[in-house]
This record gives structure tokens, sequence and C-alpha cells, in this order.
């Protein structure tokens, strides 16, 4: 199965299978954990949000599943002993994990079959077909993979279409990052709102570039973009805007008024898993 993997929640998902994976071996069997791992607080919340949140960043650098499998081999032979992989809870999740991959790319076949023949046929997009599309003023906000899995389950749609907007010149290396993550980038030369104005041309035309477009994230705090925003609700689409005030990303259904929130702010971390591979080592 050497499928791409470019959906953040799927790759959440499998991130979130492994925590449970793991806390399930401290609470039942914390012989098969590795003993430096056997004491930390697992259970709670912030650790949780730590390790899901740094093994999403790991795995988003998967280019296909295969190697995304081969990374979460990787993670989990470094908290577990050998004794884990040959019991049948290692066997369920591993079965689980392929069947979450299968089903992420089932859908993206799905929807790029329907996007294909509408652009080949022009015929029209039925609703199951339909996607979400996220437009970043990268110069006005940076959110990462964590940030970016809040949003997409924010929308009814699957996300599908991400585009980001900056004079990259002036972006160190978060170019690569987005790029890494499938977005499609945009350049602007330097000046005060050339990413902005760039957004709403790109923005105003979406429909006519993808017709199975129903959601639209808006992410930028400049307030510019209301003109943006009512133009794609006023061709009957729904806007999600998104802007960052401090810790807090705030997302705002145009159609419901309904508001959801994400913290940025660190939770108290645990080793990074580079760390540990080094640690590891050295015990070794």
């Amino acid at each position: 199965m050497l499928v791409a993997v470019n959906d953040a929640a799927t790759i959440h998902q499998v991130s979130a299978a492994i925590y449970q994976a793991v806390l399930a071996m401290q609470q039942s069997h914390p012989e098969w954990l590795h003993e430096k791992y056997r004491s930390l607080p697992w259970e709670q919340e912030s650790h949780q949000t730590a390790f899901i949140s740094k093994l999403v960043l790991k795995l988003s650098k998967a280019p296909n599943s295969q190697l995304l499998l081969t990374e979460v081999e990787t993670v989990l032979k470094l908290l577990a002993t050998a004794a884990y992989l040959q019991t049948a809870e290692f066997q369920q999740l591993w079965a689980d994990l392929n069947s979450l991959l299968q089903l992420s790319a089932n859908s993206h076949n799905q929807a790029t079959e329907t996007e294909q023949s509408v652009q080949s046929e022009g015929t029209e997009v039925k609703t199951d077909g339909a996607i979400a599309i996220l437009l970043l003023d990268a110069e006005n906000l940076k959110p990462d993979v964590a940030v970016e899995t809040f949003l997409a389950q924010a929308c009814t749609y699957p996300l599908r279409v991400k585009i980001a907007f900056a004079n990259w010149r002036n972006q160190g290396k978060y170019d690569a990052e987005l790029h890494n993550r499938h977005y499609d980038l945009i350049h602007v030369p330097s000046g005060n709102d050339m990413a902005d104005g760039k957004m709403i041309v790109v923005g105003s035309s979406i429909r006519d570039r993808y017709p199975a477009v129903k959601e639209v994230l808006v992410c930028s705090s400049d307030k510019v973009m209301s003109n943006l925003r009512t133009k794609l609700r006023q061709e009957g689409l729904t806007v999600f805007q998104v802007h960052q005030q401090g810790d807090v990303i705030t997302v705002t259904n145009s159609e419901t008024g309904t508001r959801t929130t994400y913290s940025t702010a660190q939770p108290p971390a645990i080793p990074s898993l580079e760390d540990c591979i080094t640690q590891l080592k050295e015990l070794i």
C-alpha cells in the first residue's frame, strides 16, 4: 500500500492511536515499556498533547504510507521492548493503523476523481465530492501541524487544497516546511499588504479554479480580508475567519456565527524523540 499521506487529520489519528497504545501499556503491561518511559505521567492531558504534537510533526514528513509506517515502527521500538512487538495488542494496533491509512487513501482518490471529472466534463459537483480550501497569509499567521489539524476539524468537508501567500525570502525555512505539508506557495514582492492583495485576488476566483469548493478558511488577522469573506459568502460558500491574538487562535463560522478556539501555548515538554534516541544509544 504505497500511497501519499497528505491528510493532517489522518496523521493526527495515527499519532493518537500510538499514544493510546503507550498509555495502555503503562496501565496494564508496564514491563512492555522501556524502563525510562514507565514512570512518565502519560495520563496527563499536557503530556498527551505534547507527545501527539511531536509525533504529528515527525510523521508529517513521511512522503507515503509505507515510510510513515516505518517511522511508526521506529518510534514503537524506541518506546517499547521487543516483547511488545510479539503481542496481540501490537498486531491489533498495526491493523488499525493500516486501516486508517487505507481509508484516507480511498477518500483522497475519490475526491481527486470527482474534481478531475468536473474539470474535464464541466458537470455539476456532487455534494459528496465537496472540499474545503485553506487560504493562508503566511506573513500574518504561521499555523503548525497541530493548528492545521484543528482547522481541518472545523470544516464539514475534507481539507484538500492549502494555498499560502508571502514574500518567501523573508520567511526563513518556513516555505520548505509548508511545501512538505503540501501547500501551494505563492510568492509576492516585499511591501505592506502585498500578501493580502494577492490572497484577495486568488481567493476571489477560488470557485472558478476549484468548482468542488464549499468551504473556505481565510487565515489572516488583517481587517482588509473582510471584503474577500463577504464576496465568498455571496457566492454561497461557507467562510471561516481564522485569526490569532496572543496564544489563542479563533475560528468563526460566517454562516452560524459559532466560534471555536485553540491555544498554542506550549504544555510542559517531554523529551523529544531525537533526544530519546540519543539517550538510548548512550545507554546501550
